[in-house]
């Protein structure tokens, strides 16, 4: 059985089989715990979850636990991973969650320098990422709106351990609590020093008993998260069943009975066409409620379509953030006047939830629209690479006047890029094109337009709507082990490239240590990884495909200001160097469970290039990078799924498909 993962980048398993209600429920009461130390003040926890429909029964139980843990619950729904982060950015900075009728109160002048004392909430979102149908997951979002680090990671897993090494496994979890008698309750009293005041009996309260099965293979009852029939969550995969071609109510969202004890004016419908329609619409600025006798009579089309009211709050706040960043706010009338015609395939995941409101307010035509309905049945596989979008590229082909298209992960942190005729960009474009913008084009820009329009000189004291960043600040670009050459070469001489550990809080912390306490909109940085992801602090420092998207919008229409025939490919070739990367993954093993990169480096180096010993340059910061003047490879283990991965870049692919094949046999022979 594939092994549950947990790291920094969150927990993750296979529902029901390595990722129980027992192993959420002990993650949770630590991480509630370990915060409710750290942060004396805090009264909250927003959640937000993917739209797998595994996710209703764990945010439920979720729920629960945080409440018997004495904190309250902003339940945002189906919403993007990087949503939950702004959310939370913003309830911190304003002492309250945002809500949809509030006047949005314009871009942060602060830093992402927190006081422990006034901190008001974290956050947890339910979402597997990429990983297939059958995963799910937790990802901790801490005050700061930045995933936990490491130190914090290591706390709460002592902290989980110490509070239930004892405890009689059906005392939590297990049984409804009529069933538990009091010999089953243990209290174990915190053995970690961040909540070592904390001693309590742990029980879960209002069990449904439909819910508790029995197990063959056990003495005890088994709790399990209640899923849809339709799905089969064996191993790997979560095969459709193929006589069931349409979701039902209870796998979308809702059932009928959650409706019923919702309030009417908890919901909500976004106004967009189908993607029958030639031109999709979306409504910038107006929801319409539906009545419950209204939401049962509904089409799944129409009921994948429908959100709480704190939803369209957490959309509205994630989309004002975006526009009101001043490398986007300053290129918006550009954008805007650009006609832009867009493709989109957003797998069925969270991120239409998002991109069918961030569109339209930027007028860009969503022109075509692929897997666009957030019920989470993924028809196609949830990662965006090349080989899994082929819907993608093939309807583009028979799509007309289209300036580029993108697709999106589950979570929709990730964002990659198909230019305007169906051909898949590779991911590492994505951040190359971003840094290009911030660093190289935006400048020009604003030099050229914005100055001579307002009068303003660069070096001069403005206001963040029409500033430019601070010309006394050094440029800085982030990166992990794992990004793309490219990016190296279109940063201007005077950018510091800085390189982290694979994984986004390594990225966002190391730009956080950077910035200090500077003023976010000032500061020139950006960072990412090469998997599509983008962190931009003028909006948050976590990976959104929503920034993604209006940056690549922005640099695609200004450099269209002089040539309006120039096509995205052409752009793309122009501006940013095309390497070829090559990646691959081995399922870990005995043999590679406790592998020894020093054994990889010397069973390899004479394979990666003909180069001597000395003229190769090894990185130890996370597995194995070694870089020669031809091209690099990059050896590790993963943080999300039970492999080792395999990265190689190259001018030519050949070179690059060589690079990779001696680095699988160097760990070949390394795990003999």
């Amino acid at each position: 059985m594939v092994p549950l993962m947990a790291s920094i980048s969150g927990i993750r398993g296979i529902v029901n089989h390595s990722l129980t209600p027992m192993v959420v429920s002990q993650w949770i009461v630590a991480f509630c715990r370990y915060i409710q130390s750290l942060y004396p003040s805090i009264g909250s926890i927003i959640i937000g979850r993917d739209s797998r429909p595994s996710g209703s029964s764990i945010v439920e139980l979720v729920r629960s636990i945080i409440e018997a843990e004495g904190l309250d619950v902003i339940d945002v729904g189906v919403v993007p991973t990087p949503t939950v982060q702004v959310c939370v950015l913003e309830m911190n900075r304003l002492g309250s969650f945002p809500l949809y009728d509030e006047a949005y109160q314009p871009y942060s002048e602060k830093s992402f320098s927190i006081n422990p004392k006034s901190v008001v909430c974290c956050g947890i979102i339910i979402t597997a990422s990429h990983n297939p149908l059958g995963w799910n997951g937790i990802k901790m979002v801490d005050a700061s709106s930045l995933f936990i680090h490491k130190k914090m990671f290591d706390a709460i897993h002592s902290l989980k351990n110490s509070i239930f090494a004892f405890q009689n496994p059906r005392s939590f979890g297990i049984l409804p609590s009529s069933e538990i008698s009091e010999t089953d309750l243990i209290s174990v009293k915190d053995l970690d020093e961040a909540a070592s005041v904390v001693s309590t009996t742990v029980t879960l309260s209002d069990v449904d008993e439909d819910s508790v099965s029995f197990s063959p293979l056990t003495s005890h009852p088994q709790f399990k998260f209640r899923l849809p029939n339709r799905f089969d969550l064996h191993e790997h995969e979560s095969k459709l069943v193929d006589d069931v071609k349409k979701p039902t109510l209870s796998e979308v969202d809702e059932t009928e009975a959650e409706i019923e004890r919702r309030d009417e004016k908890d919901i909500t419908k976004l106004i967009i066409q189908t993607e029958h329609e030639s031109k999709p619409r979306v409504s910038e600025s107006s929801f319409r409620m539906v009545s419950k006798s209204s939401f049962i009579s509904m089409s799944v089309s129409e009921k994948s379509l429908i959100y709480t009211f704190k939803t369209a709050s957490a959309i509205r706040i994630h989309t004002e953030r975006i526009l009101d960043a001043p490398v986007v706010k300053n290129a918006l009338s550009v954008i805007r006047n650009a006609n832009l015609r867009v493709a989109l395939d957003c797998g069925n995941g969270a991120g239409a939830v998002l991109h069918r409101v961030l569109l339209p307010a930027m007028r860009v035509v969503p022109a075509l629209l692929v897997f666009f309905e957030p019920h989470g049945i993924f028809e196609r596989a949830p990662e965006p690479i090349p080989r899994h979008l082929d819907q993608l590229r093939a309807s583009m082909f028979d799509t007309p006047n289209l300036d580029f298209g993108y697709a999106l992960d589950p979570d929709a942190d990730r964002f990659v890029i198909v230019d305007e005729e169906g051909t898949c960009v590779s991911e590492d474009n994505t951040l190359a094109i971003c840094a290009d913008y911030v660093l190289n084009v935006y400048p020009e820009f604003h030099k050229k337009h914005l100055q001579k329009k307002t009068g303003h000189k660069i070096a001069g004291k403005e206001s963040h709507s029409s500033s430019s960043f601070s010309s006394s600040l050094s440029q800085h670009v982030v990166k992990n082990m794992s990004t793309s050459s490219r990016i190296d070469s279109i940063c201007p001489s005077s950018a510091t490239m800085h390189t982290t550990h694979v994984g986004e809080i390594y990225v966002a912390d190391q730009m956080r240590k950077l910035m200090g306490d500077a003023v976010c909109g000032d500061f020139p940085i950006i960072g990412g990884e090469g998997n599509g992801g983008v962190l931009l602090p003028q909006v948050h420092l976590g990976r959104d495909s929503g920034v993604a998207f209006a940056l690549v919008a922005a640099w695609f229409s200004i450099l269209r200001m002089n040539n309006h025939k120039l096509k995205f490919s052409e752009a793309l070739n122009e501006r940013i160097p095309q390497l070829v990367m090559i990646k691959h993954k081995i399922e870990l093993s005995p043999t590679l469970s406790d592998i020894s990169f020093e054994k990889v480096a010397a069973a390899g180096i004479g394979r990666i290039c003909s180069m001597p010993t000395s003229s190769l340059e090894t990185k130890r910061i996370d597995g194995i990078r070694i870089d020669c003047s031809s091209g690099w490879v990059h050896v590790r283990c993963s943080n999300t799924e039970p492999v080792v991965r395999i990265i190689a870049e190259a001018e030519k692919a050949a070179l690059a498909s060589e690079i990779c094949e001696g680095a699988t046999l160097a760990l070949s022979m390394a795990t003999k």
